[in-house]
């Protein structure tokens, strides 16, 4: 069963769900994992509720920034990530920078959950993304191993996934 995760943009002051925003919102995949490269862009602040009033769950979390901050706070955060992460993670750093340069183009950036939250232990992942969040915050520590392992580093094959995700409805790697 899949179990997407998808990074928008668009202009809503508040949260929305992919399944019911404006198309085209969903700019990038992952399937099972938070790519680090995304988490890079929020900080605790940016964690927000989002009600999916036609599912049992209720409320379940996103994360959400304006993109300028996000834009911000990727920037502060490029020179550790370059250092904390393996030289072979490089170039997948590169396609996000030039990605988000150029196709973070909307005024808010957020980060839908609702399949993972929807098929996952809601409880545990909270938890979790508390964790990855003070993990990429320091880049060390319990969290950011937590991050990285749930990203797949030491599989080459699939940590480019775990990296940065994948193109929703057109691939934006060449």
């Amino acid at each position: 069963m899949s179990a997407y995760n998808l990074l928008m943009n668009h202009d809503e002051p508040i949260p929305v769900r992919a399944s019911s925003g404006p198309k085209g919102i969903a700019l990038l995949a992952a399937n099972h994992q938070v790519p680090i490269l995304w988490m890079a862009l929020f900080g605790p602040a940016d964690i927000r509720r989002m009600s999916l009033p036609d599912s049992e769950v209720g409320d379940i979390p996103t994360m959400m920034a304006s993109t300028a901050d996000a834009l911000r706070r990727y920037a502060a955060r490029k020179g550790a990530l370059r250092r904390a992460l393996d030289a072979r993670h490089f170039d997948r750093i590169a396609e996000w920078e030039r990605f988000i340069q150029t196709g973070l183009t909307k005024a808010y950036v957020q980060i839908d959950f609702e399949d993972f939250c929807l098929v996952g232990d809601l409880p545990a992942f909270e938890a979790e993304l508390v964790t990855w969040l003070d993990g990429v915050e320091h880049m060390s520590g319990s969290g950011w191993n937590a991050l990285c392992v749930q990203a797949n580093l030491d599989n080459l094959k699939l940590s480019p996934y775990g990296m940065r995700g994948f193109g929703h409805e057109v691939d934006p790697w060449p």
